[in-house]
């Protein structure tokens, strides 16, 4: 009923701002899978950004910019964007060698297909959303202990298949109560969202870093050996004791991190055998090292009195040391 010679679907992404082909069946459909078109640009591009169907554009607007097909054999088109509400999807666009355009038969009777289209798109979408959501810890944007799980076990299936290890780690935030108390929540907030941001940098881009529960975060760091998990721990460390977090102008507060490792197969087999092993480790790194106040501060209320004047020495724009009693 309605021809084509090529039809694509393109997935819009909000987060990259372009649509990418899904889909793609017909002529030229290997190389159309390459397709990327951002709102505004091409024919689809016109109707992604204004979320209306077209078919009176040159299908050689879509291609004029790449090299995935030819586009002199194409004569007419007609694109139709997917959108459900405010929630835009993508579009369905259709390429035919035949000259003149579709007629508007053909166009409502598309629209009705794509409407159907979005309705199904957007309970995918949504579904993905809310499974993502559950999986999410809102504070940090990591995973949380839920996603964690489900990792871990993808990550045992992986390892029973290949035959490789992998390592757990469990990290700790150290002095991070004082954080909290000394400045309050938001400010502890955002402690852990740097953090957790440093952490996530000193690894992989397949490793995988969950936020826990509270100040605990933990980590699956497949095919390393001990010796490049002991060098990450210490890496791990050593950016987070000498990042500051400034509060004021001219005060700073500071945490540290201890780090324990287990390794799958030696030290159990069970998440939560591995979490406990590692638990043991940390707090005996936890117990070697402290890092503690912040500053700089007003030494007069940071201070009991009979520290103030030992504390006063140190510069208005100096990192202090230490802990408040």
């Amino acid at each position: 009923i309605v021809p084509f010679d090529t039809c694509i679907v393109y997935l819009y992404d909000d987060t990259k701002g372009f649509a990418s082909a899904a889909l793609a069946v017909g002529l030229n459909a290997e190389t159309m899978q390459a397709q990327c078109i951002a709102p505004g640009e091409g024919a689809t591009g016109f109707a992604l950004a204004n979320r209306r169907a077209i078919n009176e554009l040159h299908p050689s607007l879509d291609f004029k910019d790449t090299q995935f097909a030819p586009v002199d054999e194409y004569h007419s088109m007609a694109s139709l964007p997917l959108f459900k509400g405010d929630l835009l999807l993508g579009a369905l666009s259709i390429y035919s060698l035949a000259a003149g355009k579709y007629s508007d038969d053909q166009i409502r009777l598309l629209e009705a297909v794509t409407r159907l289209a979005s309705d199904a798109l957007a309970n995918a979408v949504n579904h993905a959303r809310a499974e993502s959501n559950a999986l999410t810890d809102p504070l940090s944007g990591l995973p949380n202990a839920r996603g964690l799980q489900v990792r871990f076990d993808e990550e045992v299936s992986r390892s029973q298949r290949t035959n490789c290890a992998f390592q757990v780690i469990m990290l700790d935030l150290d002095e991070f109560k004082l954080v909290n108390d000394t400045f309050g929540h938001q400010i502890g907030d955002r402690m852990l969202r740097e953090v957790a941001a440093l952490v996530q940098a000193q690894m992989r881009e397949y490793d995988f870093l969950a936020r826990y529960a509270g100040d605990e975060f933990v980590a699956i760091l497949p095919n390393l050996t001990a010796e490049q998990v002991t060098e990450l721990c210490e890496r791990i460390e050593k950016v987070v004791s000498t990042f500051s977090l400034q509060i004021r102008a001219d005060t700073y507060a500071r945490v540290g991190i201890s780090v324990g490792a287990a390794v799958f197969g030696e030290d159990g087999e069970s998440l939560d055998q591995l979490l406990i092993a590692a638990d043991e480790a940390m707090y005996r790194a936890k117990s070697s090292h402290k890092i503690g106040f912040l500053g700089p501060v007003n030494v007069e209320t940071a201070y009991p009195k009979a520290e103030a004047e030992q504390a006063s020495d140190v510069g208005a724009n100096t990192l202090i040391t230490g802990s408040i009693n």
